[in-house]
């Protein structure tokens, strides 16, 4: 069967005219996807967490002069989205707001450009769909897209782009200058999402594999081509190779393939069958929107046989028609790596959500042309209405499930690390009052509360959250608050459990011969007030961190 639209092959679409009644409508898309976010927001659906104050607190820094190459502490996410984030702080003000309008937008510029090029291969009505997908998307895309935690919606934006770039027309017979050209245009983008965040590869290199097949390869081209996708990919990866001179290289693939991520001791082919599960358990009802990111109950019960049914279906049209097109094979192949990588790198070990966005955003362009297949069959256009008005409505209803109390959307798979803005906040005016702005929490707490403090409160993230208390100094991203706390005459504990943290403490405490003060402040112990100085280390519940804290 040949995938035609209208008597056009997909080859020909792209000559469809883009009008500006269709710019309107792109643009309705797109602002209803940031009217969706513009309320979550608005109604404080998002605590912020610490991998966002993170981002927030790099932003900031931007402002007074730093200029950090990578995520702080985790070198395979560039700081692009702190930079963006830091624009918008310098024009609006620096408020957590501010940070997910910058993501809202980066987010409606995806939408808008998986429409552009839906449209280009399928058509207005697919393109139309898709949008009205993406703009009322699955839980994890509406949550990693409006509460950054670094990079993933620059990493979708990138793949776009990619899509846009690989099936774009072109002559095979154009001169040798618009073959290093088109080359540089993909080099750009790969070079970008090596430093940006390596997820965009999921999309980029089918990509550049379908753009060389299609236009890279001709005689007389080849040579000029590759030569553009590589010295562009070098320039544009250039914050890597200056990080990797700075600090070495073996940092940067440590962090790249994952070595620092909490996995089960288990044989590569245990744990290869194990992340396989969990796709199938986690990841693809996460990519559905079926279950939210920090839960594996379902949403809507009710509908979500509906909604497996609309995807399955879909996924069996587009196997069945569009895999015999290029376009249709590159979709594939990007839910292909997404699902590879999942399975067969360490990665597969966090089924929270995060890493399953290619695959939703692909499940969106699935779903949207199915839908369209589905309507151009005898009497079969009140069934393609009904599957899309299913999907949508199960989204909202995910929403709204969640927006209810006890609420709100999270970022973590595990609750023992979810901590209460409004809790934060009260902490933060205790503290102030009583003159305790510096000591030690725990990761989830400390970055958080010296963002919305604007650093007036520094806390070294040297506690452990786990209920076991295992730490890993990963969670100092900022060494140099630990230095300031380290100079300070005074430091106070901050918990929120385990209560076998707050157990060790006092023990600690009291076997050092420490008076202290305790104070209950929402979820929070404060432990403050000390006759003396004490170390967690001295407690046993980290190690001493191996900081330069010269001046």
């Amino acid at each position: 069967m040949s995938s035609t639209y209208h008597g056009r092959s997909w080859m020909d679409r792209h000559r469809l005219p883009l009008t500006w009644r269709w710019w309107i409508g792109v643009g309705f898309v797109a602002g209803v996807s940031l009217a969706l976010k513009g309320v979550l927001i608005a109604t404080d659906q998002f605590p912020l967490h610490g991998d966002e104050a993170v981002v927030l607190l790099m932003a900031r820094h931007i402002l007074q002069g730093e200029r950090p190459i990578y995520f702080y502490g985790q070198a395979y996410m560039g700081s692009l989205d702190a930079y963006l984030i830091a624009l918008g702080f310098a024009l609006l003000g620096e408020a957590t707001w501010v940070a997910r309008l910058v993501q809202g937008l980066l987010y409606a510029a995806v939408v808008s450009g998986t429409m552009v090029w839906v449209r280009r291969h399928w058509g207005g009505q697919a393109a139309f769909l898709t949008g009205l997908l993406l703009a009322f998307p699955p839980l994890i895309v509406t949550l990693y897209t409006t509460s950054t935690r670094g990079g993933y919606n620059e990493a979708l934006l990138l793949g776009t782009l990619g899509l846009l770039w690989a099936t774009r027309p072109g002559s095979r017979g154009r001169s040798s200058w618009h073959a290093f050209f088109d080359g540089a245009q993909g080099g750009v983008l790969l070079g970008l999402g090596w430093w940006i965040m390596t997820m965009s590869w999921l999309y980029l290199v089918p990509a550049t594999g379908l753009a060389w097949w299609r236009r890279g390869r001709a005689r007389g081209r080849a040579m000029w081509w590759a030569l553009g996708l590589g010295l562009a990919g070098l320039v544009a990866a250039g914050p890597w190779w200056l990080y990797s001179w700075q600090h070495g290289w073996r940092a940067y693939l440590d962090a790249y393939t994952g070595q620092g991520m909490p996995h089960p001791e288990m044989g590569y082919l245990s744990s290869v069958l194990w992340h396989l599960g969990l796709f199938f358990l986690f990841g693809i009802p996460a990519a559905w929107g079926l279950r939210p990111p920090w839960s594996a109950q379902l949403l809507v019960p009710w509908l979500a046989p509906v909604v497996v049914a609309a995807h399955g279906l879909a996924w069996y049209l587009w196997w069945r028609i569009e895999r015999r097109t290029d376009p249709g094979r590159l979709v594939l192949a990007i839910a292909g790596a997404n699902a590879a990588a999942f399975v067969f790198t360490r990665y597969g070990a966090d089924p929270s959500g995060r890493y399953f966005l290619p695959l939703a955003h692909m499940s969106a362009i699935v779903l949207g042309r199915g839908l369209v297949y589905i309507a151009a069959g005898v009497g079969r256009r009140l069934m393609a209405y009904g599957l899309a008005s299913a999907v949508i409505s199960h989204a909202l209803l995910g929403i709204w499930t969640v927006a209810r109390p006890p609420g709100p959307f999270q970022t973590v798979f595990q609750p023992y690390v979810r901590v209460s803005e409004r809790d934060l906040r009260l902490l933060q005016q205790f503290l102030l009052e009583h003159g305790e702005r510096y000591g030690f929490a725990h990761y989830w707490i400390a970055y958080p509360l010296a963002f919305i403090s604007q650093e007036q409160l520094i806390f070294s993230p040297r506690l452990p959250y786990h209920a076991d208390l295992r730490y890993t100094p990963r969670d100092d991203r900022y060494p140099l608050y630990t230095c300031q706390v380290l100079r300070s005459p005074r430091v106070t504990y901050i918990t929120d459990g385990p209560a076998a943290l707050d157990e060790r403490l006092v023990q600690g405490f009291q076997q050092a011969g420490i008076r202290w003060r305790e104070a209950v402040i929402g979820s929070f112990r404060v432990y403050y007030d000390l006759s003396r100085p004490i170390m967690p280390w001295e407690l046993g519940l980290s190690p001493r961190p191996e900081v330069n804290c010269a001046p």
